[in-house]
């Protein structure tokens, strides 16, 4: 599965059915534990592709740590937003977290530049969006744990083979000496 492409297929179906002017997935890293930009519209990947954000920090970090939707109007007040997004003049933020069997795997970002109300229409639209990515990176994850588990199983395979051939060579061995001394001590007619 390429994660990757359907996570770009969500983002542009956002950005095609919700029209917001900044579109961030972010995916969270469990070792690091926090939430790092995978994808983005409206502003270059590059430019935040080093950020990080912990779990309850700025929008997208609530959105993560609730584990719900999340709209929120900016005012003068921006403190809640993301520090890489406070020079865009970012009037409203939706956040939706991105799970798979009740494990939150990242949040869809959202944010416009003029004050609007999601309908309800729009709120299934991104869970839909959302409830994808989740499948895609679930899906990925899976895929990447059973090839380790494949690859480890055939090494285990490997090393059980080399096992049984050594065993097998010491049996032939074992076997040319016991013939060598029953046939010295003339026992070859009662050996079978």
């Amino acid at each position: 599965p390429d994660e990757k492409r359907i996570l770009e297929l969500v983002i542009d179906g956002i950005m095609d059915n919700l029209t917001p002017e900044i579109a961030i997935i972010y995916l969270f890293d469990r070792e690091r534990e926090e939430l790092y930009p995978s994808l983005s519209r409206g502003i270059k990947i590059e430019e935040i592709s080093k950020e990080r954000i912990k779990s309850g920090e700025f929008i997208s970090g609530l959105c993560f740590e609730k584990g719900e939707l999340i709209e929120i109007e900016i005012g003068k007040e921006r403190d809640s937003l993301e520090p890489f997004l406070r020079k865009y003049p970012i009037k409203k933020v939706i956040c939706h977290p991105i799970k798979s069997y009740n494990r939150i795997l990242g949040v869809i970002q959202i944010s416009k530049f003029s004050s609007f109300t999601l309908t309800e229409e729009e709120k299934w639209i991104l869970t839909i969006f959302a409830n994808r990515a989740g499948v895609a990176i679930e899906s990925a994850d899976l895929y990447r744990e059973l090839e380790l588990w494949g690859k480890s199983l055939e090494k285990k395979v490997e090393e059980r083979t080399r096992e049984i051939q050594e065993h097998l060579e010491r049996i032939k061995a074992l076997e040319k000496i016991t013939l060598k001394i029953s046939s010295e001590m003339n026992l070859s007619k009662s050996l079978p």
